[in-house]
Parts: structure tokens; C-alpha cells; sequence
């Protein structure tokens, strides 16, 4: 059985991820949160999810069910989705960053 590799680059990135967010929350004497962590997990499988819309859109000769004109809508689309993943990885790490005070939550 072959592993897609879009897939498998997702699960790894997931992980690393989480190791990461595991890692600095520790640094800053806290615990990592379970939620932190799953958004970071998915966070980090969309991006290549994001990236293979992308590069489709671009380069796919066929793209079942859709026409030409479409295409752009599709870029976009997988462009967001990087976007949007890389922004929540990046949510996650900061926040854990901030906490190191203790959650004073001066806001």
C-alpha cells in the first residue's frame, strides 16, 4: 500500500510541529495545552494540503469536474489554506511565548 506523499509530509510536519509547541511551553514553565497542540497538528498537515492545490491549479493538465477558468478560484483556494495554516502555527507558538509570564493576561 503506497502512502501519499502529501499525506505523509502532513503527519510529519504535524508531529514536528507539536514537538516544537512541546518543547518551547516547556521552556516557559508551562504546560502545553491540548488544544494549542491540535491546532498546531492540523495547522501544519494543511500545508501541504494548501500546496498541492496550489501546484495543481498550476500544472495539472486535468483537473476532474472543474474548468480552465476555474483555476484561479483553485489557486487561491490552496493559497489560503497555506496561509490560514501557517498563521495558526505561528498563533500557537506566540501564544505559548506570552505565556512565560505567567498568563498575566493584561489585555
Amino acid at each position: 500500500m503506497a502512502v501519499n506523499p502529501y499525506v505523509a509530509t502532513g503527519v510529519v510536519l504535524g508531529l514536528l510541529s507539536v514537538a516544537v509547541y512541546v518543547v518551547i511551553a516547556r521552556a516557559n514553565g508551562v504546560h502545553p495545552e491540548l488544544g494549542s497542540a491540535v491546532r498546531m497538528l492540523l495547522g501544519a498537515a494543511g500545508i501541504p494540503a494548501g500546496g498541492k492545490l496550489c501546484i495543481a491549479s498550476v500544472f495539472e493538465k486535468n483537473l476532474s469536474g472543474f474548468s480552465p477558468d476555474e483555476r484561479p478560484y483553485i489557486f487561491v483556494g490552496g493559497f489560503a489554506v497555506l496561509w490560514v495554516s501557517l498563521e495558526q502555527i505561528l498563533v500557537a507558538i506566540s501564544e505559548e511565548r506570552r505565556s512565560k509570564g505567567g498568563g498575566s493576561g493584561s489585555s
